[in-house]
């Protein structure tokens, strides 16, 4: 955990708010981990450790931190919002299995220079860009084709 704190401190200041011990303790469990994760996820991570948090303060929390840029928020399409950290590798993009809901990171400079052209092309000036692709990754991939020779019931 780095700057996370300070950065997070500043910006509830800034609007007249202030870091209680229940948004550092959401605060330090979202940075003690590296994985996409959504607020059940992170309720549940909190109830396990002892630490329990209120919903409301979780999602308050969450929509801070993801207003102040320290996460951003994915939507797959699932009816909840997934987050993660946004000091992690820039313009990178996601790999979503729609049987196990199983998110994989990648990261291509190829795509990167392909969409800097694009936007030049066009005289565009991009402020952010995602790639997310959405199919099955290879172990729901192997189930299923267990499944379609019926060596799985």
């Amino acid at each position: 955990m780095g700057d996370e704190v300070q950065i997070f401190e500043d910006y509830l200041k800034k609007h007249s708010l202030h870091l209680t011990g229940p948004r550092e303790t959401v605060l330090r469990s979202i940075f003690g981990t590296h994985e996409h994760f959504t607020a059940d996820d992170l309720i549940a991570h909190l109830q396990r450790a002892g630490t329990p948090v209120s919903k409301a303060t979780v999602y308050r929390t969450l929509s801070l931190l993801s207003e102040c840029s320290l996460l951003i928020e994915h939507d797959f399409g699932q009816g909840k919002m997934y987050y993660e950290h946004a000091s992690e590798l820039q313009h990178h993009g996601h790999l979503y299995c729609s049987d196990c809901g199983r998110i994989s990171e990648f990261y291509d400079p190829r795509l990167n220079a392909m969409q800097e052209k694009l936007a030049r092309q066009e005289g565009f000036e991009p402020v952010s860009f995602a790639v997310k692709i959405y199919g099955r990754c290879a172990d729901c991939s192997a189930k299923q084709a267990r499944r379609d020779t019926g060596a799985i019931s």
